[in-house]
């Protein structure tokens, strides 16, 4: 074959599989000598389905982190509240018995009418004596001014709970057998100490057992327990000076009839006061 059919050939073969290609492009089911290239898909916007987990997954953490620090703060809240109310309640206690104590009487001329019955029961002490106001008790346990004698211990109460009772009755009342009154005045409290001051000798007591002097001062000290159970208990102390340390006049006192009897702290609310006396005279 000569040159020039030889370019001839070779321009209708080239030609020939020009045509097989562009048919296989118009028609893919039509066979091709050509290899049709597929194209890589078009990405659509939008999340996938990983980007979604994820992005759940970190709204869920701070959300969990957003609701234990409100449950916390509300925790802290609460717990403070119930403190604060815990503190209030045993300060009340506290002042209210300050008051009596505060206003506490004592005659060396008429001691055995004016003597400090006092017990030390471990955690639950006992106090008797007799002061010329008794708010603990209200006003209805006084009648004129007259002195009073008040008796403050922890008992338990009708459900077997200690509870912090005093008792009062008119010191000056010709019956002596008079039934005074006996008021409640906390409950949850867990324990009751007493210690009184001793000036002469500096130090103090857990008992005053001296009939003819009264103390200068006391240690008072409550416990009370949180009406929170998960919480601690509260113990507050207070030391209590007493101005009347010296004798009181309180006036002529008018003859019992009959004799007194020493009582104590723990005995029912008709009977109180130290020793036995017959008519005391007033006091100086």
């Amino acid at each position: 074959m000569s040159g020039h059919g030889m370019e001839h050939w070779s321009g209708g073969v080239l030609e020939w599989w020009r045509l097989q290609g562009r048919k296989s492009l118009l028609h893919p089911n039509t066979p091709s000598l050509h290899r049709s290239i597929t194209p890589f898909p078009v990405r659509r916007a939008g999340f996938t389905l990983i980007e979604l987990l994820l992005a759940t997954a970190i709204m869920a953490s701070i959300l969990a982190a957003v609701l234990l620090t409100w449950n916390t703060g509300l925790a802290a809240l609460k717990r403070s509240r119930d403190l604060t109310e815990n503190l209030q309640r045993q300060r009340a206690l506290l002042d209210l018995v300050s008051r009596s104590f505060r206003t506490a009487i004592f005659s060396q001329e008429n001691a055995t009418w004016y003597v400090w019955d006092t017990q030390d029961n471990g955690d639950g002490d006992a106090v008797s004596f007799v002061a010329t106001d008794v708010p603990a008790v209200g006003t209805a346990a006084q009648s004129g001014g007259v002195p009073q004698r008040i008796q403050f211990s922890l008992e338990p109460d009708e459900s077997g709970q200690l509870a912090m009772m005093a008792r009062a009755k008119n010191f000056l009342a010709a019956d002596v057998e008079t039934a005074g009154q006996t008021i409640r005045l906390a409950n949850w409290v867990k324990t009751f100490n007493m210690r009184y001051y001793d000036a002469p000798n500096d130090q103090w007591l857990d008992t005053w057992d001296d009939p003819n002097t009264m103390p200068a001062s006391l240690e008072m000290t409550i416990t009370m327990a949180s009406s929170n159970p998960n919480q601690a208990d509260v113990t507050l102390a207070k030391v209590i000076d007493i101005p009347c340390t010296a004798s009181a006049q309180i006036g002529t006192v008018p003859i019992a009839t009959r004799s007194r009897t020493t009582g104590r702290p723990g005995a029912p609310a008709g009977g109180s006061g130290g020793g036995t006396g017959g008519a005391p005279s007033s006091g100086s």
